[in-house]
């Protein structure tokens, strides 16, 4: 099972979190890209509430780190 901290007390979380304005979660999608995986996979970043963020160099192809 994945994270379960993060399902811990998620009332309590959402709601005084940042002084009520809630809480935010960070964590790296991968680099998946360079193998033709899709981070949309991940139920994490695949959520509504999620964001994924991504990294290009300067020529525009997937950045490794």
């Amino acid at each position: 099972m994945e994270a379960t901290s993060l399902t811990f007390n998620n009332d309590f979380i959402d709601v005084y979190g940042r002084g009520g304005k809630g809480s935010i979660f960070v964590w790296a999608s991968g680099n998946g890209g360079l193998v033709n995986d899709h981070c949309g996979a991940d139920g994490y970043v695949n959520s509504v509430y999620s964001i994924a963020i991504g990294a290009v160099t300067h020529t525009g192809k997937p950045a490794f780190f």
